[in-house]
């Protein structure tokens, strides 16, 4: 060992010089890792902010907007005229237009809202209604079961448009924004004149439906709540964290995860290969669905996107001289004998440079392409673009697949990014088409089928369109609720109409059946309902009479139709036999009987008032012959001289079997008239908020009566039937039987005055007779479609087409192994149900077990369907019960606080210890699920130790629901938390924010819960509480059913009116159902542009008798009408007027209207965007 120091030293130092000469490794590790690239997908998009005053998008290099366009189910030439007038004169030159139509998956939320007035009821309701459920969510991810040997596409998707547009715009000055709000109004309006309804995107919604088409989940079933984040680039909340885009040459694949699982999804692209030779705005839909072929659609999701771009019209008229004299010139040549096709194409543009040289036309660049979302898997994807490419051919759309180009075509599907540059590579590589502006305008996806209504009974249409019908919904142009429905046997027409029954039910209204044939026996009896046969019925005319003036009429009618079925009665006849009955009723009142009234035929006929007229004596000799055998001692005394009739109005449901009746003609119009009679009568006792429904079944032979009065009769009970919540559906085998010139007056009746018109399977000959005698009644495309309804025995679903007034719609029902074992009136069925009830298991129990023993390897997958994604719907939903109870318990324990029987000594520590008070309270609660409103604004972070909260924009949203409301997922559930905490933390509070990390307080008070408890016992041992009770109680109903009346309301002396402007001036921005923004602060809008006024409003105080008796006069000339007291009882006013009424509180309704006499009548002005408000004496009657 060397102990030289001074070695030591120069070792040291060589060694240090040594190092220094070596290369540096972390540097250049640095600088290899600054060389190198990591490619996100979210820095290709252009997305950048969101102006929300002037609600343009501002993008890197561009400035735009975003519309959702409501689809059009139809087009003619006026439509596509006005969008080629658009293309030619408002759209500006150069700049790309994106249309988008969208099929989205994503239709859970629909579902569930949809099916909640048609879910089981009971104590297995839950079970029930989760295989109900499974059945229409599995159907949406793959597809509907079918015969095998059948193979069609048949599933669920929802349809949306939309319309992208941006320019360039770096600097984003005031006069750019200006310009392009001008274009928004330019080209809304334009597309209004085309019949198409549009509103504005905003960012919120933009992010939810960039979102979507770009993250697209296979075993996604609901669509994902983006909160937007104010301080991030909307590129960034466009793209998933878990996105993971890979590019092959012939396709993309992507990859998520999503509540712990993995997915991958296959992207397709496919795009025009060339012009296609003829093409029709209303076949466009056919391309992705086709009607007549439905084995040729698209069952996957996909974007159709059209890219569109107005060339020059000045360049291209010099293209066109240019091409014409070249092409002229050569034509004269010997050219032309080598190319015949010169001339003709000569001619072409020699006409198309006239029309552009007269702005009639103008051409158009546009690129077409689909791309298609499936499952990574080279079978399926084989089968997608199979289907694809099939459907666009049958039409003459040749499609080809972008090979090594798939990830430009999928950008080409997202808004805005045509206007980064990404159009002129589409026209450098060649695949850019050109063609007139009107050839353009038919080929734009705009069509697509209406969903109907928000919820009801579920029935797709042919393009599978998720869609719903509730013949009670008052938004389908509908004058009335009634239905005529025609089918032949086998059809399905009885399992349509049975779940509309089981929905009026379960909404606590009734329904009466007439039947011929037992077809509705089980229904019946799973329901609960009482059965009748028709040779037990019995009956009284006169036994539900209450007001004699109003019912001497229809009785009238009623004996005059029972004396005389053929209708042979005349005026005088029916004249002296309304005398009898009203003598009749006012000797015996409800125990008069038709003896009574043939004895006052009788003595007036052997009165000395007629010696001398002969014709009248012999017309009462003639009514006294035909009603005898309706007298006690008649033929048929005993259907209607009872004391005791066998309709009571207790029963929710009756089914009258009349198929005995049928060989007595007579008496089975006899009693028809009795039944419609007893309906209409307890259509008018009760509330008119209840739905009423009668089902005439078999109607061919139920009104098949050659009397005008049938008709007559028929025409004013389906009239009337809609002021009271009523509906009449009327079912017949063949449309003959209802609109043809062979149709009874009775029959032609019930199909006029039916808004719902529903047409299944027809007898292939008689249809085809039927179309040779009335050519006109249907088009060729809706007889072809007829013509091809198969049985619903054989393909598994029913098939019909629904008339809504002008609208028109094709739908397939399909119905749950649940409902077609509770639905059933097979013999062997209905027997298995009745001996599993003797057994001592309920309804449903047998019901279930009737349903495996027919289905059951059906139900084995709608279990193991529930088994394996029921619990990913719980997850997703395992807050919903928070809401409503959470803010409901938290607003009791602010109330403790602020009167004493709790105090929060530490804030901070009480907040903590509250908050697990909640938590433990609410877990044991029952997971009901409710709705969160809009506008919950406050969120919980939670980190191992600490709580911080943040202030969040929350907006409501649910699928149809134009309130506002959505189902609440998890955010919504930590935003009500929010709440709650932020209630506690408003009694005095003054802690800092922690983070989401920091120190546990110790808990030095009480639980929360417990201190409630105690003090509440206190007070009630004392009695203290009890009477506080009782006076709040007392207080409630008081103000409740006599509310104070609105001060300075006189009475009405003279007939008065005037025109009202009901236009606003917005103190904020206003959003659709989507959270979308449609109307901004500091515009005066006008709510009848956007939302018609169909119903007529009533002023009346209560108190007045005058008013009262000139409210019973009045006939409402719109569909639905309200009553508004100022004064008076609620419950004696609604009984007293037989409606629901409502009351005018603090007087706000008066206020805004202006409204200082009464009886007052508010109605819209038709074709005007004022409303009317009259002053109306109440001497006046119905002014």
């Amino acid at each position: 060992m060397n102990n030289n120091p001074l070695e030591a030293v120069t070792q040291a130092v060589n060694s240090l010089v040594t190092a220094l000469k070596l290369p540096d490794e972390s540097a250049k590790a640095n600088e290899v890792l600054g060389e190198m690239s990591f490619p996100q997908f979210s820095r290709l998009l252009p997305y950048r902010d969101y102006n929300q005053e002037s609600g343009l998008f501002m993008n890197d290099t561009t400035m735009g907007f975003m519309l959702e366009a409501i689809p059009i189910n139809g087009a003619n030439k006026s439509i596509v005229e006005a969008l080629d007038h658009m293309l030619r004169t408002k759209l500006p030159r150069g700049i790309p237009l994106c249309i988008h139509l969208m099929s989205s998956q994503l239709v859970g939320d629909r579902i569930e809202y949809g099916l909640r007035e048609f879910s089981w009821s009971g104590e297995q309701a839950e079970r029930f209604n989760a295989i109900t459920r499974a059945y229409y969510m599995k159907a949406a991810a793959t597809q509907f079961p079918l015969p095998e040997g059948m193979n069609l596409p048949l599933t669920l998707r929802h349809y949306r448009v939309f319309f992208s547009y941006c320019s360039p715009s770096k600097k984003k000055s005031r006069a750019d924004i200006l310009e392009m709000e001008n274009l928004v109004k330019i080209i809304r309006a334009s597309l209004q004149g085309a019949s198409i309804a549009t509103q504005t995107v905003d960012a919120q919604a933009f992010i939810d439906i960039v979102g979507e088409m770009i993250n697209h989940n296979p075993d996604s079933l609901y669509p994902k709540r983006r909160q937007l984040d104010p301080y991030s680039d909307l590129n960034y909340q466009c793209v998933e964290d878990s996105f993971d885009l890979k590019v092959r040459a012939d396709y993309l694949t992507l990859g998520l995860r999503e509540n712990g699982r993995n997915s991958t999804a296959r992207i397709l692209n496919f795009h025009l290969a060339r012009n296609p030779e003829i093409a029709f705005l209303w076949n466009m839909a056919d391309n992705y669905s086709n009607l007549l072929n439905p084995e040729l659609s698209i069952s996957c999701p996909f974007i159709l996107t059209l890219t569109l771009v107005v060339e020059d019209q000045v360049k291209t008229h010099s293209e066109a001289n240019l091409k014409y004299m070249d092409l002229e010139k050569k034509s004269k040549t010997s050219y032309a004998k080598w190319f015949p096709s010169v001339e003709k194409e000569a001619k072409e543009w020699g006409e198309l440079r006239q029309r552009l040289g007269s702005g009639q036309s103008s051409v158009v660049s546009y690129f077409l392409n689909i791309t298609a979302f499936c499952n990574d898997n080279n079978e399926t994807a084989l089968e997608v673009e199979q289907d694809i490419l099939n459907s666009f051919r049958k039409n003459g759309f040749e499609l080809i697949s972008p090979r090594f180009n798939h990830m430009r075509n999928f950008l080409t599907c997202l808004p805005f990014m045509a206007g980064k540059g990404l159009f002129k590579q589409l026209k450098e590589a060649g695949v850019v088409q050109r063609a007139e502006s009107f050839n353009v305008a038919n080929l734009m996806p705009l069509v697509a089928d209406n969903p109907l209504t928000p919820a009801g009974l579920l029935a797709p249409t042919y393009r599978n369109q998720l869609a719903f019908i509730d013949i009670f919904f008052r938004g389908m142009n509908n004058t009335n609720y009634n239905m005529a429905v025609c089918g032949t046997s086998g059809a399905g027409k009885t399992g349509l109409i049975q779940p509309l029954i089981r929905s009026v039910l379960d909404s606590g209204g009734f329904a009466v059946v007439f039947d011929m044939g037992d077809g509705y026996k089980s229904l019946c009896e799973n329901m609960g309902g009482v059965y009748l046969d028709g040779e037990t019925l019995r009956f009284n005319p006169f036994a539900n009479i209450t007001d004699i003036d109003q019912s001497a009429e229809r009785v009238r009618d009623q004996l005059s139709v029972m004396a005389s079925p053929n209708g042979n009665l005349d005026e005088v006849h029916e004249g002296l036999l309304l005398q009898a009955v009203r003598a009749s009723w006012l000797a015996k009142k409800n125990r008069a009987r038709i003896d009574d009234v043939v004895d006052f035929l009788k003595n007036a006929r052997d009165n000395d008032q007629y010696v001398e007229s002969p014709t009248i004596r012999s017309r009462l000799d003639e009514m006294i012959v035909l009603l005898d055998q309706y007298t006690a001692g008649g033929t048929y005394g005993r259907y209607f001289n009872s004391d005791e009739p066998s309709l009571r109005d207790d029963a929710k449901m009756v089914v009258l079997e009349l198929g005995g009746l049928e060989d007595r003609p007579s008496l089975l119009v006899a009693v028809m008239f009795s039944l419609i009679i007893y309906i209409e009568n307890r259509m008018y006792r009760t509330p008119r908020n209840l739905k009423k429904l009668n089902v005439i079944d078999e109607g061919w032979r139920l009104l098949d009566f050659k009397n005008h009065k049938v008709g007559e009769f028929i025409e004013k009970g389906y009239r009337t039937a809609r002021r009271h919540t009523g509906a009449y559906i009327t079912i017949t085998q063949n449309i003959v039987d209802f609109d043809s010139d062979k149709a009874s007056s009775a029959a032609r009746a019930a199909w006029g005055n039916s808004s719902y018109k529903i047409i299944l399977k027809q007898s292939a000959k008689e249809f085809a007779k039927y179309n040779q005698l009335y050519p006109d009644q249907f088009q060729p495309l809706q007889r072809d479609m007829i013509g091809k309804f198969g049985a619903a025995r054989d393909q598994w679903f029913s098939s019909f087409l629904l008339q809504v007034e002008n609208h028109s719609s094709w739908h397939r029902l399909f119905v749950d192994p649940l409902s077609r074992a509770m639905y059933s009136s097979d013999g062997p069925d209905f027997e298995f149900v009745q001996q599993k009830r003797k057994e001592g298991l309920s309804i449903h129990e047998a019901v279930w077990q009737l349903a495996w023993k027919k289905s059951g390897p059906e139900m084995a997958s709608l279990e193991a369907w529930l088994e394996e994604h029921e619990k990913y719907r719980t997850r997703r939903r395992s807050h919903w019960w928070w809401t409503v109870p959470g803010c409901l318990a938290m607003v009791l324990l602010n109330a403790a606080v602020s009167y004493g029987i709790v105090r929060l000594n530490a804030p901070v520590t009480a907040a903590f210890n509250m908050k697990q008070t909640v938590d433990a309270f609410f877990d044991s609660a029952s997971q009901k699920q409710l709705s969160e409103p809009a506008g919950v604004a406050a969120e919980i972070s939670r980190g191992h130790s600490g709580v911080a909260c943040r202030g969040t924009g929350g907006s409501g949203y649910h699928p149809g629901n134009p309130a506002g409301y959505r189902p609440a997922n998890e955010g919504g559930a930590m935003r009500c938390r929010g709440l709650i905490a932020l209630l506690i933390w408003g009694q005095s509070v003054a802690a800092a924010d922690l983070g989401t990390w920091g120190d546990l307080w110790p808990v030095k008070e009480p639980d929360m819960l417990t201190v409630i408890m105690q003090r509440l016992t206190a007070l009630e041992q004392s009695g203290e509480m009890g009477r506080k009770m009782d006076a709040f109680k007392e207080r409630v109903i008081r103000n409740s059913l006599r509310p104070p009346a609105v001060p300075g309301i006189g009475r009405t002396e003279k007939y008065g009116s005037r025109l009202f402007d009901p236009s606003v001036r917005l103190a904020a921005d206003i959003r659709d159902n989507e959270g979308r923004v449609f109307a901004r602060q500091g515009e005066v809008m006008n709510p009848l542009q956007y939302v018609p006024f169909n119903q007529t409003l009533y002023f009346i105080n209560g108190d007045d008798p005058a008013q009262v008796a000139w409210m019973k006069r009045q006939t409402p000339p719109t569909l639905e009408s309200k009553i508004i007291l100022v004064q008076g009882s609620i419950p004696e006013m609604q009984k007293s007027l037989d409606s629901c009424v409502y009351f005018d509180q603090n007087g706000v309704l008066c206020q805004r209207l202006g409204i200082d006499q009464v009886p007052a009548r508010v109605s819209a002005v038709p074709g005007d965007r004022f409303l009317k408000v009259e002053f109306i004496p109440a001497e006046e009657g119905r002014k």
